[in-house]
């Protein structure tokens, strides 16, 4: 019964301080720039601490007072009340004093100093203290400072956080010759009593510091300081110091890119790692503005985070910032994503050319047609001389909405096209089969204008006017008077939009001006179509408005 009671208790006592955190000492120095011993201990003191190993876990802070004689220190007058409220608080009447923790009086002897340091960083501390955010040099800045406790009591008495901003690298050479000053004492928030809290046992407690910068603080050279003490009896329980301004750059997103389509529901995102972070937030919402997140959380350690069960055929946005000890990242750039579409995508729609359509004298033909829903990654286009399709000129996949090709030393008279567009789903309907018909005249046929041919607008693209040449040859007219010729634009769903000429042809050269704005027509891609007693022509113009 001994044995185990004694195994219990071994147990109890060892959870108790499982969630101990590492110590950070607080080191406070009494100075000034008319002490003569001063001008050898900080020196002394600052050297060793450039060189010790845990330089990081000890937070200093120097006042300076309005004594000994001449007692000018340009220091002290910067900060007379916060410099005179902590002199006070420990009842300093020499310089130099340090002191470790609130309680450990190192007196005049930075080698005691050193000594109280070393002894103290050991121990651990119930407390936690990160100090989050950054402070702009122009416009200031807001820090969070999170305190935690871990599952130990809590020290009787009241507890006092108290902030405060540091600064090094100050050159100023006062009447003790002392050249280089470090750790200054600039300013303490709230203000030089700190701000009373309590807490509890396993309990985080979240603080807010507004700073406004004083323009004469280098930013790069300066600290912030914060540690928790007991008002009652001057001890310090923890500190954290680190630099003003910390930069955290915000992370890269890797997968998915940018406004993919066709994801799966169950879908990994990737980010790249920021070296100095601890952990990442990452947010997941339906818009773009993040007032409806499903998923958020500033926990995660790895740079990959796993989303199941989405909804299908929903566009997720999803953002992701980096956490250090110091700092918080901005959110990297918004990417979005879009899940399977519920079916495979809609039968396609061809455009041009049109069925039936017959071309004279051929070259480039430009195969259009409208685009089909929902989310298609990429279309197939087939072109045969056979209606059945047992053999292809052309069978290709496209990520676009039209395809030009040379057709000027094909043999057959008639090709057959049609269009068939692919999601993450499937493969839709294939479009209707198109006819086109090749017209091919003979040389005894042309004369000195021979080729029915509707040459590209010029300029292209225009605004708001372009001109339109083309060709009527003696071989297209027929001899009973019937001939008759139009030219009409279309936009991108093949709506007419403007007819230019419907009228009886005649051979020869013509141009004609095409003015958009008379017909109303948006900024956008359209065609123009010639047609001639059933032989056809169309090109693509783009009007930029």
């Amino acid at each position: 019964m001994k044995k185990f009671y004694i195994i219990g208790l071994l147990t109890i006592l060892f959870f108790s301080n499982s969630l101990a955190y590492d110590r950070v000492v607080l080191m406070e120095i009494f100075t000034s720039t008319t002490c003569p011993p001063c001008a050898s201990a900080n020196p002394y003191f600052d050297n060793w601490l450039k060189n010790y190993s845990n330089k990081d876990r000890v937070a200093v802070i120097k006042y300076h007072t309005w004594w000994p004689s001449p007692g000018n220190d340009p220091f002290y007058y910067a900060n007379t009340v916060e410099n005179q409220a902590r002199v006070n608080y420990y009842g300093t009447n020499y310089v130099p004093r340090g002191i470790v923790n609130g309680t450990g009086d190192g007196t005049s002897s930075p080698s005691t100093w050193i000594s109280l340091i070393q002894n103290s960083i050991i121990n651990s501390s119930q407390f936690e203290i990160k100090i989050l955010g950054n402070v702009d040099a122009v416009q200031g800045g807001n820090l969070t400072i999170q305190v935690t406790a871990d599952n130990n009591p809590i020290p009787t008495g009241t507890l006092v956080l108290h902030t405060v901003v540091v600064e090094s690298d100050l050159y100023y050479t006062g009447t003790n010759g002392d050249p280089v000053h470090h750790f200054v004492m600039r300013k303490m928030y709230p203000n030089q009593n700190g701000e009373t809290f309590t807490i509890n046992p396993n309990e985080t407690k979240t603080f807010s510091r507004t700073f406004s910068w004083n323009s004469t603080w280098k930013v790069d050279n300066s600290y912030v300081v914060v540690f928790i003490q007991n008002q009652s009896n001057k001890q310090v329980y923890q500190a954290a110091i680190r630099r003003a301004n910390v930069f955290l750059a915000s992370p890269n997103l890797v997968f998915p890119p940018n406004n993919a389509l066709n994801q799966p529901i169950n879908i990994t995102l990737r980010w790249n790692k920021i070296s100095q972070a601890t952990n990442y937030g990452l947010e997941v919402a339906t818009d773009s503005l993040f007032t409806n997140k499903i998923f958020s959380d500033t926990t995660l350690v790895d740079t990959f985070r796993t989303m199941t069960k989405l909804s299908r055929e929903t566009r997720y946005y999803w953002r992701v910032k980096a956490i250090s000890n110091y700092a918080i990242s901005n959110w990297s750039p918004v990417y979005s994503f879009k899940t399977l579409p519920q079916n495979v995508p809609n039968q396609v729609q061809l455009l041009l050319p049109r069925r039936d359509t017959v071309i004279a004298n051929p070259s480039m033909v430009e195969f259009i047609w409208q685009p089909s829903a929902p989310d298609v990654d990429y279309y197939r286009f087939e072109l045969s001389s056979d209606s059945n399709f047992t053999s292809y000129e052309v069978d290709t996949i496209l990520t676009g909405t039209s395809f030009t090709y040379d057709m000027r030393y094909k043999l057959a008279n008639a090709y057959y096209w049609r269009v068939t567009a692919h999601n993450g789903v499937g493969w839709g309907q294939s479009s209707l089969v198109w006819k086109i018909n090749f017209l091919r005249t003979s040389v005894d046929d042309k004369i000195s204008l021979e080729t029915f041919d509707l040459s590209q607008n010029y300029p292209n693209p225009f605004n708001p006017t372009t001109k339109i040449e083309f060709i009527i040859p003696k071989s297209l007219l027929n001899g009973n008077g019937t001939n008759r010729i139009t030219l009409k634009v279309f936009d991108l769903l093949g709506n007419e939009v403007a007819t230019l000429i419907d009228n009886s042809a005649s051979a020869g050269k013509y141009e004609i001006s095409f003015d958009a704005e008379k017909f109303n027509l948006s900024g956008g891609v359209y065609f123009y179509q010639l047609n001639l007693n059933g032989f056809q022509k169309t090109r693509k113009m783009i009007y930029l408005k």
